[in-house]
């Protein structure tokens, strides 16, 4: 078990959250090259982690934490989500959607530029 934050958010007062129950995925890799040290990583996750294939699960997702950050700086940085300057929370909220497909497309763009270079855009 995890000790709950310190700092607790209004919806944490609310949840009354004390303790969080915590899991541990550790993966090694095997079949690095010579000089290569091999992957190790040690996952903590509040997902409930009993059998293999929920530990792959948990893998799988920590696998995707590139992508997923690259999504967030297109996000921020590309769609200037953060400059936005909205009165209510309604309007961030319905814009960030509309910039979240914006954010994926640019993602899918960039990839087929690295893999397909000379692709015509049309």
């Amino acid at each position: 078990m995890l000790p709950g934050p310190e700092f607790k958010s209004p919806y944490l007062k609310q949840c009354e959250i004390k303790e969080v129950r915590m899991y541990v995925v550790e993966t090694r890799g095997f079949g690095a090259p010579q000089g290569v040290e091999p992957l190790h990583w040690v996952l903590l996750t509040s997902e409930p982690v009993t059998t293999f294939q929920q530990a792959w699960t948990i893998i799988a997702w920590y696998e995707k934490r590139q992508l997923i950050g690259e999504y967030h700086k297109c996000l921020k940085t590309g769609c200037r989500v953060e400059h936005r300057q909205y009165k209510t929370s309604s309007r961030l909220e319905r814009v960030t959607g509309l910039l979240s497909i914006v954010a994926v497309r640019l993602l899918q763009l960039k990839s087929v530029a690295r893999t397909n270079p000379d692709r015509p855009v049309a």
